[in-house]
């Protein structure tokens, strides 16, 4: 199994015990952990944090997206909350990207979410410098 994040499915997702649920219309993140002493195994499903991670791009660099923690193959792996919607709902990403149709990164319900190439999301991007102007006023306050 490849440790890409975009190679991942919902199999893959499952098998290590990660779970996405829905609250208000956003994911909420589970991961199973397991615990064994002697002959007994604790199990127990915790709510993984999300956290807003400051991402460089080619036309902005303060664009914040949310992110989670999980781990997967026995490593801890940081992947964008968008794109661990898609592949729970929809199915592996590839070469793609997943675009907020919207422009907020915060809305990640699935019909705010497409697959697009990324050339066409860099094009996408070139005339919204500002469009994260929003999320900066949000952190200060």
């Amino acid at each position: 199994m490849s440790i890409r994040k975009n190679d991942w499915t919902k199999e893959d997702l499952v098998r290590n015990g990660i779970t996405v649920e829905w609250r208000d219309g956003q994911p909420v993140v589970k991961q199973v952990y397991q615990m064994g002493k002697r002959n007994r195994i604790s199990k127990w499903n915790v709510e993984r944090p999300i956290y807003l991670a400051k991402c460089n791009h080619k036309y902005s660099t303060d664009r914040f997206y949310p992110m989670v923690s999980l781990k997967i193959y026995g490593q801890y792996k940081t992947i964008i909350l968008s794109n661990l919607v898609w592949m729970w709902e929809v199915g592996e990403i590839g070469d793609y990207d997943i675009d907020h149709i919207d422009g907020d990164p915060m809305n990640n319900s699935l019909d705010n979410l497409q697959k697009i190439t990324h050339k066409e999301n860099l094009e996408k991007r070139k005339g919204e410098k500002n469009q994260w102007k929003f999320i900066k006023d949000m952190m200060k306050s």
